[in-house]
């Protein structure tokens, strides 16, 4: 597992933007090459599906004990362990769960595509428009134009999955918008993790992206959240 420490440098803007720039090409070969390969193994269900998301488990489980042993000074290792369990646990069952209900296919391809929706509008307004940091403090990089831009790409995209596929969502909009909302929490604690421990990436399995921990950051509390809702209200 390679660790990159995160530069000093790396908070001048024009450095950020010829380093996002200079990922642009490996982020979208992978991207092309590893969406149709997951949403294939989501379309199937069952020992596929669940397997999928076993490696995954096996992959995050990695690159966490990886980083949290980076740096073997720091404090309560045990406690970050622990953590670790609940925050790659919790999203995997989550998944298992959702895709097993009746209508699970609609309602897993609703949340990955919502969440890649976010991301890419994060990603998209930020470098079109920057302007104010959202939490400078946690992740350098990210603006509040890219929050808006993950919310409305959020709600354009997830609420036409909706709107095409006959998902029973009535309350489509605010679930776009929440979806959206907790995805960017997620984001927003893997960058606080790696903070934590100076690592800019979790790892460099997939290229553009770093490590399996940097690409499902979203899923990993959006997943939880539907999953908490369904299980609450019987119904999204």
């Amino acid at each position: 597992m390679i660790i990159i420490r995160e530069p000093e440098d790396m908070e001048d803007n024009n450095i950020k933007e010829r380093y996002i720039k200079q990922n642009l090409l490996p982020r979208t070969i992978s991207a092309v090459i590893l969406a149709p390969v997951i949403l294939y193994l989501v379309y199937k269900g069952g020992y596929l599906f669940n397997s999928l998301i076993t490696l995954l488990a096996l992959l995050m489980s990695m690159e966490w004990v990886h980083i949290v042993n980076s740096n073997p000074l720091r404090q309560y290792k045990k406690l970050w362990y622990l953590l670790g369990i609940f925050y790659i646990a919790l999203p995997c069952l989550s998944l298992i769960y959702l895709r097993q209900l009746d209508n699970g296919l609609n309602i897993i391809l609703w949340l990955l595509l919502t969440v890649w929706a976010s991301d890419i509008g994060a990603y998209v307004f930020g470098i079109a428009f920057g302007g104010a940091k959202l939490m400078p403090l946690v992740s350098p990089s990210k603006t509040w134009s890219g929050a808006l831009g993950a919310i409305i790409f959020s709600c354009i995209i997830g609420g036409a999955y909706i709107k095409f596929s006959g998902l029973n969502i009535p309350s489509w909009l605010p679930m776009c918008f929440f979806l959206s909302i907790v995805a960017q929490i997620g984001d927003l604690a893997e960058s606080g993790f790696k903070r934590i421990f100076k690592v800019k990436d979790s790892g460099a399995l997939i290229p553009g992206h770093g490590g399996v921990l940097d690409r499902i950051d979203s899923v990993v509390t959006a997943s939880v959240f539907i999953a908490g809702y369904y299980l609450i209200n019987g119904n999204l």
